[in-house]
């Protein structure tokens, strides 16, 4: 669980450091024309499934977190991919618990963002707030995730698992 919390926040810090036209490789000139036209185009993808997410019958802006929401997607990508690639990673077995660790690692990141949300939260989330809302970052960046829909057997082409998934990192 540690990996999902820890590596997932220092994974999305990273990469809203380097990432978007604003991050370090924008400002140090690195992006040409067409690495731009790229990010954009898979930014685009990620804009309208935020868009389509709702809170209290209204349409989320996709466009109000976006590279936040690119971070919180890559930031349990990389996450996920370190701890596949640790090798003094043993198996635990946990009683009662009828989960593999590649679930308990999914876990590991949604209770990163388990918190009870003030009344007036679900408002602010539409009109201002540039991280999104603790539900969506969750939902956003599993339902993007192939190793996610693997290990806990997603049905395709439904919530969890569609069809098209945005990646920008």
């Amino acid at each position: 669980m540690n990996y999902a919390a820890f590596g997932t926040i220092v994974g999305h810090l990273l990469i809203e450091a380097f990432g978007g036209h604003h991050g370090y490789l924008a400002k140090a000139g690195f992006w040409t024309n067409g690495s731009r036209e790229m990010f954009d185009r898979l930014s685009q993808c990620m804009v309208d499934q935020y868009n389509a997410y709702q809170i209290d019958g209204q349409n989320l802006n996709g466009t109000l977190a976006l590279m936040h929401n690119i971070a919180y997607n890559g930031g349990v990508k990389v996450a996920y991919g370190a701890y596949k690639t640790d090798t003094n990673f043993k198996d635990l077995e946990m009683p009662g618990l009828n989960l593999t660790n590649q679930q308990i690692f999914f876990l590991g990141y949604s209770q990163l963002w388990c918190a009870k949300e003030r009344s007036q939260s679900p408002k602010n989330y539409l009109a201002m707030d540039f991280h999104g809302s603790h539900m969506h970052r969750v939902i956003g960046a599993l339902s993007n995730n192939v190793e996610f829909s693997k290990v806990f057997h997603c049905v395709q082409n439904k919530p969890m698992n569609p069809k098209t998934k945005c990646h920008v990192w």
